[in-house]
């Protein structure tokens, strides 16, 4: 007759068994807590509208200065995204729902209400690029004598140049505004003559010089000098991740950020949420 009871040689292996399943559940347990107080990717949207110079080379310069943020943010892991054209910033902006933005004025302004943002500071750009605008010609002396005329322009808020540039000295329907889609192309576009006249800003005003027939171009009209970049908040950004951010503002462009904020000429620093208010009613008009 066969014994019901087990040999000696099952119950050890049974043991075995039964051992290793009790060793690996702190290891579970230890795993399952890690990934439960891990934190997602922390992504950041730099706007530089109509910027002059290499996307991909300033994009570089843009990660070491994210990097450092998140280093002094305590975020595990942050990307930022440099774009210069608003409609691609906005496309990420829809696939990536990011928390946090360096825009230019412009964006923000024509952004704020649509995208529920918060100014949280501004960043200063150091060569320029938004801060100031200029009605440029090489034949003619006065804004007067641009008006009725060509007017060449790769800014292509309207809202934001008569709200906001121009205030009282003139309105874009003054002119016969063409589209010149690129920075350096509407500077080569005046200078041939294929526009009478042109609006640009700063940095473009800087960049002409060095083009071929530049220094026959002369401004016939500036703005007043405008905010820098806007620090912002999104809605995706978490309580802690906002005050996290904000209270690193005025200290992260020292010390071990200071190459980083130097090399994309940026220096940050924090605002109140209505530090841009006069500007945001102005572009409401």
């Amino acid at each position: 007759m066969t014994s019901s009871v087990l040999s000696p040689r099952p119950l050890r292996a049974l043991a075995g068994v039964c051992l290793a399943a009790l060793v690996a559940l702190p290891s579970v347990a230890h795993a399952e807590a890690e990934e439960e107080v891990s934190t997602p990717e922390v992504n950041m949207v730099v706007l530089r509208e109509n910027a002059t110079g290499s996307a991909s080379a300033a994009q570089r310069y843009i990660d070491d200065l994210v990097d450092a943020i998140a280093k002094a943010a305590g975020w595990s892991s942050a990307k930022g995204k440099y774009f210069t054209r608003r409609s691609s910033a906005q496309t990420f902006i829809r696939d990536t729902k990011p928390s946090f933005g360096i825009l230019s004025l412009s964006a923000y302004l024509a952004m704020k209400d649509s995208h529920d943002l918060v100014a949280l500071g501004k960043a200063d750009i150091q060569n320029g690029g938004g801060h100031q605008f200029f009605v440029i010609s090489k034949n003619q002396l006065s804004l007067d004598g641009c008006k009725s005329k060509s007017l060449g322009t790769n800014h292509e808020d309207a809202k934001f140049i008569d709200n906001i540039v121009s205030k009282d000295a003139f309105d874009l329907s003054d002119f016969e505004v063409e589209d010149t889609r690129r920075p350096v192309k509407t500077l080569k576009s005046v200078i041939a003559g294929d526009v009478e006249c042109a609006l640009i800003d700063d940095a473009q005003l800087m960049e002409l010089q060095h083009l071929e027939g530049g220094l026959e171009v002369h401004p016939v009209w500036s703005s007043e000098t405008l905010p820098p970049m806007v620090v912002t908040a999104f809605p995706t950004a978490a309580d802690d991740e906002r005050k996290a951010f904000s209270g690193l503002l005025d200290t992260v462009c020292g010390a071990e950020g200071k190459a980083a904020c130097e090399s994309t000429s940026m220096k940050l620093e924090a605002t109140t949420p209505t530090a841009f208010a006069a500007y945001e009613k102005a572009y409401a008009g």
